[in-house]
């Protein structure tokens, strides 16, 4: 599968250590460590921690051809605390990631891929709006994926519409649900209302919402599926998302399956949140799942 990811490339601050991360890149670098052809365009600044980030980028598998250094913006950093293994975040604004470069000359230009991913943080500024308007209306590509990201209050109902309009697979958490059922349908938070109203209003082909230890639900075609997870001792939930988006996009790229899809990315999704950092090296089991 070849896939571009647009959005925040960052580097996480957790415990004073710097982690590469930024939800975009995370699902990009799964997606290159389970053997696709993975980019992702996004800017750094022109200092140590965006050259860094490029070498790490292209370490974990991802190119790093369309990762642009800016001079007028640093590299994007998030302070990142931990709570329950559960993550809370102070995010650095007008960074390079805020102005992602984009013209139809570039090396993106006129390719036919079949991945684009996006998520809302990303589309906090009007430049990164235009940027991906551009991208989409420029290259082809046979699916394009939403991932919902709550933070702060870098979102809206205008925003997530926008989103939703764009995409053809839908995904949010189950906190999510209630705030994107309340903005949009004044509704309460029902996961399976929501992705009837959502579906019906949107004409999205597939929506997932990841349920925590509960596991996660699909809808697609009118028909719900569901997934259990395994119960876990959690390290941290940092990433676990981002590599639950890239296990079902694998999987459904190479089967069309709703249901082996969901299942995969459950498994993913726990066996990252299980380890500590967004990309821990995968277990010899999971590497069996997904040869």
């Amino acid at each position: 599968m070849k896939a571009l990811a647009f959005g925040e490339i960052l580097w996480d601050i957790i415990d004073g250590q710097p982690h590469l991360g930024g939800a975009p890149f995370n699902v990009a670098a799964h997606l290159a460590q389970l053997g696709n052809n993975a980019f992702i365009l996004s800017a750094v600044g022109n200092d140590d921690l965006g050259q860094q980030a490029i070498h790490q980028a292209a370490k974990l598998g991802v190119n790093p051809s369309l990762i642009y250094r800016l001079n007028d913006y640093p590299t994007g950093q998030v302070d990142v605390f931990l709570e329950g293994g559960q993550p809370d975040y102070t995010i650095q604004e007008e960074v390079a990631w805020d102005y992602i470069p984009y013209a139809p000359d570039q090396d993106a230009a006129k390719e036919a891929w079949d991945t684009l991913i996006f998520g809302s943080l990303a589309l906090r500024t009007e430049h990164n709006i235009g940027a991906l308007t551009q991208v989409m209306a420029h290259n082809t590509f046979n699916q394009v994926f939403y991932d919902i990201n709550l933070r702060k209050d870098y979102f809206s109902g205008e925003l997530f519409e926008a989103g939703f309009s764009l995409c053809s697979i839908l995904k949010v958490n189950d906190e999510e649900v209630g705030v994107v059922s309340e903005l949009l349908f004044n509704s309460p938070p029902d996961e399976k209302l929501f992705c009837q109203q959502v579906s019906e209003a949107y004409g999205i082909d597939v929506i997932l919402i990841t349920q925590g230890a509960k596991g996660a639900l699909a809808y697609s075609n009118q028909h719900f599926f569901q997934a259990k997870a395994k119960p876990i001792q959690v390290a941290d939930t940092v990433g676990a998302g981002d590599s639950f988006s890239a296990a079902f996009l694998h999987t459904y790229h190479r089967t069309g399956n709703v249901q082996r899809a969901l299942d995969n990315a459950t498994k993913m999704g726990g066996f990252v949140a299980s380890r500590s950092g967004a990309i821990p090296t995968y277990s010899h089991e999971l590497k069996t799942l997904f040869s």
